[in-house]
């Protein structure tokens, strides 16, 4: 099973810590400050996480891959990084859900 987590609210953080705790899932954390920035640094994430992702089902065979952003990033302010990348308002949540729905899953469907 492969399940995605991206919202940083404390239930979610406590229910993905319990999950990981299992034997039979893992954890891949994606970035998604990487993703924010689509030309530059989101295609090297998506790539790093597909790759991470299908290495570790190979090598590990768990039954669940958690693929997060809850756990591991830091919480971001989006509208600090569109004005920092100077995106349009609401385009570096786009950006993240285009780099992760976009590309990494589709990879991953297989």
């Amino acid at each position: 099973m492969l399940a995605v987590a991206g919202s940083a609210t404390p239930i979610t953080k406590t229910q993905l810590k319990a999950l990981l705790d299992k034997e039979c899932a893992c954890q891949i954390p994606i970035s998604v400050e990487a993703l924010i920035d689509k030309k530059e640094t989101a295609p090297l994430e998506i790539q790093r996480v597909v790759a991470k992702t299908i290495k570790t089902v190979e090598s590990q065979k768990p039954n669940i891959v958690v693929l997060e952003t809850a756990l591991s990033a830091n919480v971001l302010t989006l509208s600090a990084k569109e004005g920092e990348f100077g995106l349009n308002s609401g385009e570096a949540a786009n950006n993240i859900n285009a780099g992760f729905w976009g590309n990494c899953y589709p990879c991953l469907k297989r």
